[in-house]
């Protein structure tokens, strides 16, 4: 063999920190007909072809795109980032209706907080917020 194996493609730095996995996007088709009721053509989803027309070749980009705003907007609207160390996928993301985490002990907001607090922790708190000993 000729050469010092270093003629090839080179790698792209990228890919030792992210690669691609092939999925099928669905695109309803629908049928044109002639008049004898033979299939002429399929023409796909009027909306996907305004898309495709209006983004042009990087309309798989844009998809990608709207997919990361979409999953930010959901998790800033239904979970709440408490002070343990982000790890994994979910990360230190808590789901709405947890008020309280388990791990670190951080809370949601100070309204949950106050709701699980005993009527005479509530007192003493709304004392000291008040100024203290106004007896």
């Amino acid at each position: 063999m000729v050469g010092n194996h270093k003629s090839g493609r080179k790698p792209s730095p990228e890919g030792a920190s992210e690669r691609s996995k092939k999925y099928t996007f669905y695109v309803k088709e629908y049928a044109r007909t002639n008049s004898s009721g033979n299939i002429v053509e399929w023409i796909e989803d009027s909306y996907f072809q305004w898309f495709k027309r209006k983004h042009g070749a990087q309309w798989q980009e844009m998809v990608r795109a709207y997919m990361r705003w979409d999953v930010q907007q959901w998790k800033n609207n239904h979970h709440w980032r408490c002070k343990c160390e982000p790890i994994g996928i979910l990360q230190n993301y808590k789901h709405n209706r947890v008020d309280k985490c388990h791990a670190c002990g951080s809370w949601k907001n100070k309204a949950a907080q106050v709701a699980q607090m005993s009527q005479t922790q509530k007192a003493e708190y709304y004392k000291e917020l008040m100024g203290g000993d106004n007896e």
